[in-house]
């Protein structure tokens, strides 16, 4: 039985590595052969938090144009929005606000907006460093951004963690302090400030 439920979308390109970070999350599988996803998957987990219990109902889209139109049905009532790009790849990069632009075209209530580079398994290739993507992330007054990969298992669960704690800070759900943080399977060691986070390193999980 949980608290509270969480419907979280990832949204980004084609090939950006949306479904090897959501499987990297729930089930700890990597398949660098995955096929595009076909319109949407779904996937769910639990986390703890405080008191709390918080389901996270984790719809993953397409990333093809072809399926714009089956993928904005499932915007309504989002409440935390993954958006991935491909740290090697700038287009993707480049085509975060259009996916912004996609959700608010729906008039979804002012989610949460995490920014999320992933593939660092190839940081010698990447063309986005973590400024730009910082910058980005300020200039369009998104909640968090993480980096990551999906292939070497860097900062997947503390995405989805932070997520979390995001969501119930601003929705003041749960009265915690930086020793009780988010957690699922095993306990994370964060190290956290205690004012509300807002931008996010996994190097180890911090506050910039």
């Amino acid at each position: 039985m949980t608290d509270y439920s969480i419907k979280t979308i990832i949204v980004g390109d084609s090939s950006v590595g949306k479904s090897n970070i959501l499987t990297k999350f729930v089930s700890d599988e990597f398949n660098s052969n995955s096929c595009p996803t076909i319109g949407v998957d779904y996937k769910s987990a639990v986390v703890n938090y405080g008191q709390k219990t918080f389901k996270l109902l984790i719809w993953d889209t397409a990333g093809q144009e072809r399926f714009n139109a089956i993928v904005k049905t499932f915007y309504k009532d989002t409440q935390v929005v993954i958006l991935v790009f491909d740290i090697t790849n700038h287009v993707s990069f480049d085509n975060i606000e259009f996916w912004i632009n996609q959700i608010k075209s729906e008039k979804v209530d002012e989610p949460i907006f995490i920014l999320v580079g992933n593939k660092l398994d190839i940081e010698k290739k990447r063309v986005i460093s973590k400024e730009e993507a910082i910058k980005k992330t300020t200039d369009l007054k998104l909640h968090g951004y993480f980096e990551c990969s999906a292939k070497n298992n860097i900062c997947i669960e503390e995405i989805f963690l932070g997520a979390t704690k995001l969501y119930s800070d601003m929705k003041n759900i749960t009265d915690t302090d930086e020793k009780n943080l988010p957690k699922r399977k095993k306990y994370l060691s964060f190290n956290l400030k205690k004012e509300k986070p807002k931008f996010f390193s996994c190097y180890p999980f911090n506050i910039f």
